[in-house]
C-alpha cells in the first residue's frame, strides 16, 4: 500500500499483536469484562512500541521477532488499566509485570 509517496506493509495487527496481549492481560487480572478502554490501551501500547526505524522501513508495527516483549507490554498495560477501572476478580499484585510474566508460556 502506498501513502504519501512511501510503500507501507500492512500486517495482521489485531491477530498477531493486539489480541494475544489483551488475552494475557485479561487472564492475569481475571477481568470480568473487556470494555473498549482496554482495547484502546492495547492499541496505544502497540503504537508506542513502533520505532522511527520501523516506520522508515515501511512497517506499521514493531518487528514480529519481538512479539513476546510486545505481548508482555500490552498485557501489563491492559491489566493495569483493568485494575484501575475495578474490572478485576482479584486484588492488584505488587508487581503486575512479574505477575503477568509468570503466566506466559515458555516454549
Amino acid at each position: 500500500m502506498a501513502y504519501g509517496g512511501k510503500v507501507l506493509r500492512p500486517a495482521q495487527g489485531n491477530n498477531a499483536y493486539v489480541f494475544p496481549g489483551i488475552g494475557l492481560g485479561a487472564v492475569a487480572c481475571r477481568a470480568r469484562t473487556l470494555p473498549d478502554e482496554l482495547f484502546l490501551e492495547a492499541a496505544r501500547t502497540l503504537a508506542n512500541l513502533v520505532r522511527r526505524k520501523d516506520l522508515d522501513e515501511g512497517a506499521l508495527y514493531p518487528p514480529l521477532r519481538d512479539i513476546r516483549k510486545i505481548s508482555l507490554a500490552i498485557a501489563v498495560n491492559v491489566a493495569t488499566k483493568a485494575y484501575t477501572m475495578n474490572l478485576t476478580r482479584q486484588s492488584r499484585p505488587r508487581n503486575i509485570r512479574r505477575s503477568v510474566e509468570a503466566l506466559m508460556y515458555r516454549p
